[in-house]
């Protein structure tokens, strides 16, 4: 099943915000 180009768009967005979270969450650790 082949994802629609709008649906692979969302996709890349959402893995765009989780890498961003990730590194504040390093962040947070390391100033911790």
């Amino acid at each position: 099943k082949r994802l629609k180009p709008n649906k692979l768009h969302d996709l890349l967005d959402i893995e765009d915000d989780l890498k961003k979270a990730r590194q504040e969450f390093l962040d947070h650790i390391n100033l911790n």
